[in-house]
């Protein structure tokens, strides 16, 4: 059953859609406080082998408390979104932080996680883009997510070309492409 004007939590929840069917029932019932985007799924091949390499100037860190501080992309907020409280996320998260100094310049966390699964979010500052900060943040993560027996996930926007040449150097492989739907504010 949808109620047309329904406007509660589930508005500022993401829905996500995986066939035409639900993508329709969704616009029909929530089409005026609904945006979406098309989004691809992905997952880590572990066929696909790598070496992480020494990044000179920059070093890597697990997240910790001091890089939720320090960190723009990721602060102590967002794990308490994501996960509850930044204690759960670091008992149970996994993450990653390439600093410049004492400056987080890119970031790689598990967004989700459960006893097999990682999925991963990524940043890097604008300033540092294209120094392959992204690149070495990730390949950090995914061996620490293979140490830890769980398989990474990627998704990202099927426009995020940066973000989609990424995950395939990596070695991830496309699942499917599917809708997310979102509250409209």
């Amino acid at each position: 059953m949808c109620t047309k004007g329904r406007k509660d939590k589930t508005a500022d929840s993401p829905l996500f859609s995986a066939n035409p069917l639900t993508d329709a029932m969704m616009k029909k019932c929530l089409g005026l406080h609904l945006n979406e985007m098309e989004r691809h799924a992905y997952v880590y091949s572990q066929a696909y082998s790598h070496a992480t390499q020494p990044h000179p100037g920059y070093r890597v860190e697990r997240t910790n408390e001091q890089v939720m501080t320090a960190s723009s992309a990721f602060p102590s907020s967002y794990y308490e979104a994501y996960w509850g409280e930044t204690a759960r996320f670091l008992s149970k998260g996994i993450g990653i932080a390439i600093l410049n100094g004492e400056n987080v310049v890119s970031e790689c966390v598990s967004i989700f996680s459960s006893m097999d699964r990682a999925e991963i979010d990524i940043w890097t500052d604008e300033s540092y883009r294209g120094k392959g900060l992204a690149l070495l943040s990730a390949q950090h993560m995914i061996s620490t997510c293979l140490e830890k027996k769980r398989t990474p996930h990627w998704d990202c926007d099927v426009h995020h070309l940066a973000s989609i040449k990424l995950a395939e150097k990596l070695g991830f492989q496309r699942l499917k492409t599917y809708r997310l739907f979102y509250g409209s504010r």
